[in-house]
């Protein structure tokens, strides 16, 4: 009898622990919830820079981008760039295009030192190779803004590859610049609105709304 009395006991006061213990409980569990959902909310962004190397840096309009880069870096999580080498042989086969082969033309933009976090090396027109992609995923970087030259060739590979992987790609159409001249720029930005959506062909001016609000991964 005493055995029973102390079990019955004990099943009472286990029960009256557990009822009190459940509210907060589940308290932490939506808490915690609550914390992972607005982590995943906070989305990183960005701004890719294209080519912005002494070789290509050859006209006005290209060398006009690379200011407006440095004043727009701090609205970034972080600016990457790329660097083109001549080392495809169809530039020199099917092209004629000899250049971007010594050091001096393949160096970044001096102004860019100090800006640029991370720098990407590429063989050709798309930068889209495992170590790029591999530094977005281990990032956590959901939107890239692309910008730099040319317009026509680089950045529009890298624009085009960047949506096909599935990230949200926007390019920046006044941070861009062809050294083909204005008519090949435009001809790249009216295929781009085609390709990727016209409201993700955007300027530096609608920066700090597309940024403070999103647009698909809101």
């Amino acid at each position: 009898m005493l055995e029973n009395r102390i079990n019955k006991r004990t099943v009472f006061y286990g029960a009256i622990t557990l009822t009190e213990t459940l509210p907060s409980v589940q308290l932490g569990c939506e808490k915690k919830a609550q914390a992972q959902s607005t982590s995943g909310s906070q989305h990183k962004r960005i701004l890719l820079a294209v080519d912005l190397q002494n070789g290509f840096l050859i006209t006005p309009e290209c060398l006009a981008v690379v200011p407006k880069v440095v004043a727009h870096a701090s609205q970034f999580h972080q600016v990457w760039a790329t660097r083109f080498f001549n080392r495809n042989p169809n530039f020199s086969r099917q092209v004629n295009w000899n250049q971007m082969v010594s050091a001096q033309e393949t160096e970044l933009s001096p102004a860019l030192i100090g800006v640029v976090s991370k720098t990407f090396d590429k063989p050709s027109y798309s930068p889209m190779s495992p170590a790029l992609l591999q530094a977005l995923q281990t990032d956590a970087i959901t939107t890239v803004a692309v910008c730099g030259v040319d317009t026509d060739a680089c950045v529009m590979a890298t624009a085009l590859g960047l949506f096909d992987a599935g990230f949200e790609t926007f390019v920046v159409s006044d941070a861009c610049a062809s050294s083909g001249g204005q008519e090949y720029h435009e001809a790249a930005i009216k295929i781009l609105k085609r390709n990727i959506g016209e409201k993700y062909v955007i300027s530096l001016s609608e920066l700090p709304t597309i940024l403070s609000l999103g647009l698909a991964t809101k």
